[in-house]
């Protein structure tokens, strides 16, 4: 039998406007065009819509089609294999007896009957709903009856949650997203059990206020400390403009930390505005000193938000820029939390209110001129708290104004870019409280000058510096390239007692100098193979060691499978047996592998100036992902050592997460474990926290993390 194709064309009218639509079939009946059988490999297509079929009927004036037999419905929402169906193509509505297919793009349905009332809803009974592809779905919803809206969710009475075929959980209601966009809504839950806080729930709900901006709510509800309640906020107002806010807040009346009301605050916001004005906030603060180690996994903050060293800030400005100047008015807030053997130490400088007027690079013709004036109104607080004795509060107020001022001219020579500069510095410390009491008379040196100026003090203080560049020693082999550059300096500030001078902000105390320094930079490329060293050796005339540290930097990558990155600094004199003491004052090295798939990393940090028990960390992590499987592993370890031991670190922390993906779900376990030291009113005792946790990924509604194993143990004193 052969083909037939008809092609109909529907005019214009006076209520209707031109319409076209496309029937194919092996056979077709009817020419009046008010009707049409099809039968046979029937294809049916209008406007976005094509319906198959076995045999169907078409109504060209209703846009009805009522099929039978291995019938599919086709549109940008649906993609649908029934039975039988009985569809307007104009107004996207109709039965569909005995269906099973996606709608949403990802959703996979079964259900015996479904009543699409309009292009983005639809009534259906006796249906299954997974984003599982396969003939018998991982896991699948099923309901008595349903209510679906495409973009927002289906409503279902008589509910059962389903592991391949067997159910396994039962519902009266229930409700499930059908979202290929940001919608509003609650996030998936999570919870479990923490050997500090109980048994513990956590919620969320998302608002998509429109597609730049969000806000998201929740709370951890803990058994054992009550609500914690959670906000985030975000708006991207431009590729150089944004907002974020973050927070969290807890009344906990069983921490032993000195407030009970605990919270942290975060912002990352830059806003550019007109007229060359900016506005920052950016923020990092907490109520305690332990914050961060009880609660920073329960709060909700972007991944990169980490606080492991206890120093928080704030600092809001609005800033406006020209050519010649620019002003910056601000509030700053430094905070530093650090343990002590009865308790915790807080030390916070603040600057309020506090302005800068500075330019750098400005052109003046015969030279160039950079500068800086501030005035801060500063507040220095030091609070000891202590758990057997009463805490200490040590504050100092004072105004302080400061400038700086620099002239400096490149001349080129025909070997080196020679590079002179003067530098003056002025520094007035007014309005002091407590008054001081250590600087009562005048240090006068023949370039620099201290004075006390009522209740403070005064200082002047001028700096040379003399850079040369000598000229880059290049070769270009073809594939290769070598390159040296040497750059030489002298620097000079008068050597000044300054007891008694304030030192808590930056320039508040200028150190002397009187040092030459030679510098080399070497580099080697081929292919992609690259090798950067650089050599720093300062010489120091006003010191007894006259060489000060070697400072070393190098950069290693091969190919990009391989590399290295290394910051030392070597002491000559370590060696004398007067100082007994290690040759290497620093040294940060960094390892890396790359291969497919696979990552490692292997840092090693070690620090001479650190006068505590934690001068060296040691941190291991690989990763390796596959289809099927993720795995992570991160290990620290930290001590007190010298000549770059190893032998008295310990493990600090340990994680390992492995994940099973499918194409519908992933399951993986996590398990790590954490020591720290916690300061009580018996002393530092130190404790050590074992956890499991459970991540389950549904595709179409997100990861819920479980713990299911929380446990801390006491090692004592």
């Amino acid at each position: 039998m052969y083909r037939i194709i008809i092609f109909v064309l529907l005019l214009a009218s006076a209520s209707y406007a031109a319409e076209s639509y496309r029937l194919e079939a092996d056979q077709i009946f009817g020419t009046d065009n008010v009707s049409f059988t099809a039968k046979g490999n029937v294809i049916l297509t209008f406007k976005n819509s094509t319906v198959t079929a076995d045999e169907a009927t078409y109504y060209p004036q209703e846009k009805i089609i009522e099929a039978t037999g291995r019938v599919t419905i086709k549109d940008e929402v649906q993609e649908l294999t029934a039975e039988r169906v009985v569809y307007d193509l104009d107004s996207a509505s109709g039965d569909i007896d005995n269906a099973t297919g996606t709608i949403a793009g990802e959703y996979y349905i079964c259900a015996k009957y479904i009543n699409r009332v309009n292009k983005d809803y639809y009534i259906m009974g006796g249906v299954r709903i997974t984003t599982c592809s396969s003939p018998l779905p991982e896991w699948s919803f099923s309901f008595h009856r349903a209510e679906a809206e495409i973009d927002g969710y289906l409503y279902g009475d008589h509910a059962t949650g389903n592991v391949l075929d067997m159910p396994f959980l039962y519902s009266p209601k229930l409700f499930f997203p059908l979202k290929f966009t940001r919608q509003t809504g609650f996030l998936v839950p999570s919870g479990g059990y923490d050997s500090d806080f109980g048994t513990y729930a956590s919620e969320k709900f998302f608002w998509a206020v429109d597609y730049d901006k969000d806000i998201t709510v929740g709370v951890n509800a803990f058994s054992a400390r009550g609500f914690m309640w959670l906000g985030e906020a975000r708006y991207k107002i431009s590729s150089r403009s944004n907002i974020y806010v973050a927070g969290d807040r807890l009344n906990d009346a069983e921490t032993n930390v000195d407030t009970d009301t605990r919270w942290r605050y975060v912002s990352k916001s830059r806003i550019r505005a007109p007229y060359n004005f900016e506005l920052v906030a950016d923020a990092d603060m907490v109520s305690d000193y332990m914050y961060m180690r009880d609660f920073y996994e329960y709060g909700m903050y972007e991944p990169t938000i980490k606080n492991d060293e206890n120093e928080f800030y704030e600092y809001y400005s609005l800033a406006w820029r020209s050519k010649y100047l620019n002003i910056n008015g601000y509030y700053k807030d430094e905070a530093l939390y650090r343990d002590t053997t009865t308790g915790f130490r807080r030390t916070s400088v603040t600057q309020q209110p506090s302005i800068t007027l500075s330019k750098r690079g400005i052109n003046l013709g015969y030279f160039y001129l950079d500068y800086n004036a501030a005035y801060s109104n500063v507040e220095y607080d030091n609070y000891r708290f202590n758990f057997n004795t009463p805490s200490i509060k040590q504050q100092v107020f004072y105004d302080r104004l400061y400038a700086d001022m620099s002239v400096y001219k490149t001349f080129r020579l025909p070997i080196m870019k020679l590079t002179p500069s003067v530098t003056g510095y002025y520094t007035r410390w007014y309005n002091m409280d407590p008054d001081p009491t250590t600087v009562n008379e005048e240090r006068e040196t023949p370039l620099s000058y201290i004075s006390e100026s009522g209740s403070g003090y005064m200082r002047i203080l001028p700096a040379l510096s003399l850079k040369g560049n000598l000229n880059e020693i290049y070769k270009n082999y073809g594939k290769a390239k070598h390159g040296i550059l040497n750059t030489v300096q002298y620097s000079f500030i008068q050597e000044q007692d300054q007891t008694g001078l304030p030192s808590y902000l930056d320039d508040d105390l200028i150190e002397g100098e009187n040092e030459l320094s030679w510098s080399m930079r070497n580099y080697y490329t081929y292919n992609r193979i690259s090798a950067d060293l650089v050599l720093k050796q300062p010489i120091t005339f006003h010191e007894d060691d006259i060489l000060a540290p070697l400072e070393i930097k190098s950069r290693i990558s091969v190919n990009g499978y391989w590399g290295n990155n290394l910051e030392a600094a070597v002491d000559y004199y370590a060696y004398r047996q007067v100082y007994n003491r290690d040759p290497i004052a620093l040294i940060k090295d960094s390892m890396w592998v790359r291969y497919k798939t696979f990552r490692a990393t292997l840092s090693y940090d070690y620090n001479r100036r650190i006068r505590n028990n934690y001068n060296t960390s040691l941190i291991a992590s690989a990763s390796l992902t596959s289809k099927r499987i993720d795995l992570t592993a991160y290990m620290q370890w930290q001590g007190e050592n010298q000549m770059l031991s190893v032998s008295q670190l310990v493990p600090i922390e340990n994680r390992a997460t492995i994940v099973w993906k499918d194409q519908c779900w992933n399951l993986g376990i996590g398990i790590s474990s954490d020591r720290y030291i916690e300061r009580t009113s018996r002393g530092r005792e130190t404790m050590r926290d074992y956890k499991v946790e459970f991540l389950i990924t549904l595709k179409g509604l997100g990861t819920s993390a479980v713990s299911a194993y929380d446990q801390t143990e006491n090692y004592g004193l």
